[in-house]
């Protein structure tokens, strides 16, 4: 379970596959339409949703300097508070770390969202639709609850990595220090 977990993570196309096979039957029988326009319409969601973790992906790379494969590698260490054994892997944790905490920092298109829906919400009310405008309300709110609940989390995974990766350079450091011989140091031969 674990080999097709890691494999469909790396494999943007096995996640597409994935989804349009559990998606169409699932829209085909709620649409109530054929099911050739169903499969069309997964397609279609199924493709910009792809194309969205792809760009996501080789932003991520790019910030970092690593291969999109690596990128889901790192991305699945850092969803579950794993931290690599190599070097060069820590590195790169702590620059995708940085980069996905600036990110989320710079995350400004949610709050004018937010704000255009609640005036909606308060438009419908306005208008005579009080029990659509709180319903609309309450679910904006519900929405934005979780979504800061859920980005607190995130920062605080994140806040920790940081401080778990720093704690094990500094262990690092340590060790390359007690290894280096202590004295003066030998003249060299000229």
């Amino acid at each position: 379970m674990r080999k097709l977990a890691r494999r469909l993570e790396r494999h943007l196309g096995a996640q597409a596959l994935l989804i349009l096979l559990v998606a169409w039957p699932a829209v085909a029988l709620a649409g109530g339409g054929s099911w050739a326009g169903s499969l069309g319409r997964t397609l279609a969601f199924t493709a910009v949703g792809t194309a969205v973790l792809a760009f996501d992906r080789r932003r991520d790379g790019r910030a970092v300097g690593i291969s999109d494969e690596a990128v889901a590698d790192l991305d699945r260490q850092l969803r579950h508070g794993e931290l690599p054994r190599r070097r060069r892997e820590r590195v790169a944790m702590y620059r995708l770390l940085v980069h996905r905490r600036h990110r989320m920092r710079h995350a400004w298109l949610a709050l004018p969202l937010l704000a255009l829906g609640i005036a909606t919400a308060l438009a419908v009310i306005v208008k005579g639709a009080v029990g659509a405008g709180l319903f609309l309300l309450a679910t904006l709110l519900v929405i934005a609850a979780l979504g800061a609940w859920g980005s607190h989390r995130q920062l605080t995974r994140l806040r920790r990595l940081e401080e778990s990766l720093v704690r094990a350079r500094e262990r690092e450091r340590d060790r390359d220090r007690s290894r280096r011989p202590s004295g003066p140091a030998l003249p060299s031969p000229a």
